[in-house]
């Protein structure tokens, strides 16, 4: 057998394993991912729950911008957004900021993560243990927008 008929067996393999991860996360998305009509009522529902408690205020106002248009799926993890949140206006730097959240069975979200414009002009390099780098590059746009 020379080497050229064996790099495309081993190719063939790779793909072949490569379609399968793909074909994994796109069940964990369609299992966790509420359908398109749910998907702003149940975030903004999400968020307002999540930051009403955080500050012990009733009726929290969230405005919310994706800082990247698909979700994020590694493993066999709830898939995972990442958002550029304003709370009530927006007004402080304590109102602003980058927050994770993941789809859970199609019927919500759980924030697991949220970073302050604050706390993440304090420590930026933090921000990059948790979210990606063009997320990061993102959020770097907003603090560059927002100073």
């Amino acid at each position: 057998m020379t080497i050229l008929p064996l790099i495309a067996i081993l190719s063939a393999a790779d793909a072949g394993q490569a379609q399968t991860i793909r074909d994994i996360q796109a069940s964990h998305i369609d299992a966790n991912v509420p359908a398109a009509a749910d998907f702003q009522p149940f975030l903004r529902r999400d968020l307002s729950t999540y930051f009403s408690k955080e500050r012990h205020l009733k009726n929290v106002k969230v405005e919310y911008e994706l800082l990247r248009d698909a979700p994020t799926q590694s493993g066999a993890s709830y898939p995972k957004y990442y958002i550029w949140v304003r709370i009530n206006g927006g007004k402080s730097p304590e109102d602003r900021g980058a927050a994770r959240v993941t789809a859970v069975d199609r019927k919500g979200f759980e924030v697991t993560m949220f970073a302050s414009e604050r706390e993440i002009r304090t420590n930026v390099g933090a921000l990059k243990l948790v979210f990606p780098a063009p997320v990061c590059e993102r959020i770097g746009a907003k603090l560059g927008a927002s100073k």
